[in-house]
């Protein structure tokens, strides 16, 4: 925990509590699960990426969709007004936390009255995302074959029984036998 509050250190921010939200983000070259999400106080998320160039994409998104007039939570500036801090090699940066609800009660609306506004905005959505596309294109690739290959085989390989791995990994085949 002094790691990450020493992280907080370096937002312009007041907190007293500090919680870990989620932890099954592997750590770079491990299969270990390390905390990837903290909750500050009510206010505010602190969060783990793998790369700068992570939270740099998650900054140009978040700005564009909320220059199309949609809610979006935008990494707040350190101090020395960086997008994030690096302490012992691992990459942070700070959200504030959105209020509101999630729709997952389809039931409970009238369609009829709330149709045309729920198409409204996927429209917006939809422009707001076409926008992002051209504002990411010059960010560096992510390697998914190397993630492949290190990270998603050997999480397959532990979770199917040992015969089908043998017999789908030595064919080179999509798991077939399972």
């Amino acid at each position: 925990m002094f790691l990450i509050k020493s992280a907080l250190d370096n937002w312009d921010i007041q907190y007293c509590n500090v919680s870990v939200k989620c932890s099954d983000m592997p750590t770079a070259g491990t299969h270990e699960k390390e905390p990837y999400l903290w909750q500050v106080d009510n206010n505010y998320y602190l969060k783990r990426a793998e790369t700068a160039e992570i939270v740099e994409v998650i900054y140009k998104i978040s700005e564009t969709l909320s220059k199309s007039g949609i809610q979006a939570a935008i990494p707040i500036s350190t101090k020395e007004r960086g997008l994030f801090v690096a302490e012992n090699d691992l990459i942070f940066y700070l959200m504030p936390k959105l209020f509101g609800e999630t729709f997952v009660d389809f039931d409970k609306y009238d369609w009829k009255k709330y149709g045309f506004l729920v198409g409204q905005a996927i429209a917006r959505l939809h422009t707001a995302l076409r926008k992002c596309e051209a504002s990411i294109v010059n960010i560096k690739k992510s390697d998914n074959y190397s993630e492949v290959i290190n990270w998603a085989i050997p999480k397959i390989k532990k979770s199917i029984p040992a015969y089908c791995t043998r017999k789908a990994f030595s064919l080179g085949s999509a798991l077939k036998c399972c």
